[in-house]
């Protein structure tokens, strides 16, 4: 589909900062930002970016673009870009922070939204209150966003809304891809809402080996409103579903085992008592 041939070329560029792929897609021109977190580590849930005193995120293709961050409460916060390395204005308050790129180029607006957590003194507002701001023209939302300490991971189908204009957005493609190239689409229903399959596509993983890799991955839609063309990108970080080291079999044994251990021990005491008496 037309749609999955536009962002294949753009994870090119995740695949290079993640050492899988050559230098081959570096000026295809779409507009994206991600912190930077080569290798893996992660940014999302207030870690560090691995560079003290740097800029925390780097932003391609931004040319001639504006940037704002929302806040927990629905203030937007205007950023300015002077470079392709930045970092985010801090609020001091705790819970998920909406980041959008906006740029109109002749005949196309893209769009790339990135939602954040960031810590701080309680924000006294849910998640479901930011995502229900109309943050950019066409809009891609989670439905709902991963809770505090949970994130997406590979091998998961997750929700997703498409808005325009800030309305549910029906029949239009919404492809997910990832940073090693693959991914799932489907078409939205009536209510703009759509499910989608994070592949389960990380390289060499060695089962029963802890492993704490992460990746991104974009949900992209492109829709037509008469001469504009709108494009966009919601970006994420997902990472290597823990059941590859964690093995529900040997943890119901191991349950089993200690039920067993616990009945045999009673069994022992209630004896030793009546002997006892």
């Amino acid at each position: 589909m037309a749609i999955k041939a536009g962002i294949i070329s753009s994870f090119i560029l995740f695949a290079v900062l993640y050492g899988t792929a050559p230098a081959a897609g570096l000026l295809d021109g779409e507009l994206m930002f991600h912190p930077m977190n080569q290798g893996g580590g992660g940014h999302q849930h207030g870690q560090s970016s691995g560079r003290p005193g740097g800029k925390a995120y780097m932003l391609m293709n931004g040319k001639n673009s504006i940037m704002r961050m929302w806040k927990p409460d629905g203030e937007p916060v205007t950023i300015e870009i002077s470079g392709d390395y930045f970092d985010l204005p801090k609020t001091g308050v705790d819970n998920y922070h909406a980041v959008v790129v906006d740029r109109k180029l002749e005949g196309v607006q893209d769009s790339y939204v990135r939602y954040i957590y960031r810590r701080g003194k309680p924000a006294g507002h849910s998640p479901a209150e930011l995502l229900a701001i109309s943050k950019s023209t066409l809009e891609v939302v989670p439905d709902p966003l991963p809770r505090e300490h949970q994130r997406y991971q590979s091998g998961e189908t997750w929700p997703f809304m498409v808005r325009f204009k800030g309305e549910p957005l029906a029949n239009v493609e919404v492809a997910l891809k990832t940073a090693h190239g693959n991914g799932s689409d489907a078409v939205s229903d009536k209510e703009g809402r759509v499910r989608l399959h994070i592949p389960d596509d990380f390289f060499d993983v060695v089962e029963w080996e802890r492993d704490k890799r992460r990746a991104d991955f974009a949900v992209t839609v492109e829709h037509q409103d008469g001469a504009m063309r709108y494009r966009s990108h919601l970006g994420a970080q997902y990472e290597l579903n823990p059941m590859h080291w964690r093995s529900t079999t040997l943890g119901v044994l191991v349950i089993g085992i200690g039920m067993l251990a616990g009945a045999f021990l009673g069994r022992v005491r209630g004896r030793d008592s009546r002997e006892a008496g």
